[in-house]
């Protein structure tokens, strides 16, 4: 069956899915879902500039269309972050540590541009893994990636 999607210059891309992953598809966004103005009021509430919530909405108003079907995608994609947040606060917190002590080292004067690059992954790991270390203490961790990516399984594989 034949997929549309618009990306973000406005340029249509189309690509063929097989059926059985397209009904999979179908199955998986009627099942889940929180209500659009549920995620509105959760982006209106986070504090960021105006700028970035702006950017988050446009991400949740991308869609595809499958067959006569168009499915939310940016929608889903946005409740799948809202959800992995909630769920490992800590990863996101030492994600989050990682990058910005990265981008403090790389904005040094001439030892930035050297240590930048070699110490961003590292940093970026290290927050991540301690942060996925103490929310394993809390949560099952494997259970709940798998949980987020089974919705977007049936576009694996494509284009």
């Amino acid at each position: 069956m034949n997929t549309e999607a618009i990306d973000s210059d406005g340029n249509k891309i189309t690509v063929e899915i097989e059926d059985d992953k397209v009904n999979r598809l179908y199955e998986e966004f009627k099942s889940r879902g929180r209500p659009k103005r549920e995620l509105n009021r959760m982006i209106d509430n986070l504090e960021i500039s105006a700028d970035a919530k702006v950017l988050i909405k446009s991400i949740m108003d991308a869609e595809i269309k499958v067959g006569d079907v168009v499915l939310r995608i940016g929608k889903r994609i946005i409740e799948i972050v809202s959800d992995i947040v909630k769920r490992f606060p800590n990863a996101t917190f030492g994600l989050v540590l990682g990058v910005i002590l990265s981008a403090l080292i790389a904005s040094i004067p001439i030892i930035g541009a050297i240590l930048g690059p070699l110490l961003a992954p590292v940093l970026i790991v290290f927050g991540l893994g301690a942060g996925f270390m103490k929310d394993m203490k809390e949560s099952p961790i494997v259970q709940a990636i798998k949980d987020a990516t089974a919705s977007l399984e049936p576009l694996k594989g494509v284009a």
